[in-house]
């Protein structure tokens, strides 16, 4: 059995969804379903002052990034408008 992690989910949390803010990597995340969950929880937990930005990280390869939930969303807590 291969259990070789390919990606990784990095989950950022931005003051007011603002990139020149105060912000902090809440963790990195080896499934796409932890990283938005928690991001999700944090964004309630912080009374909706923060809101999470989850990126994909390919390893090992040149294209390394993709954005999994942006910062800029209409409603941070509605993932229907991901």
């Amino acid at each position: 059995m291969n259990n070789k992690i390919d990606s990784v989910y990095v989950v950022t949390m931005y003051y007011f969804a603002d990139r020149n803010g105060p912000s902090y990597v809440l963790g990195v995340y080896t499934t796409i379903e932890d990283a938005i969950n928690k991001g999700l929880e944090e964004e309630d937990y912080r009374g909706g002052k923060f809101t999470c930005e989850v990126l994909e990280f390919i390893l090992d390869t040149e294209k390394s990034i993709n954005v999994i939930l942006p910062l800029e969303r209409e409603n941070p807590l509605d993932l229907d408008k991901k």
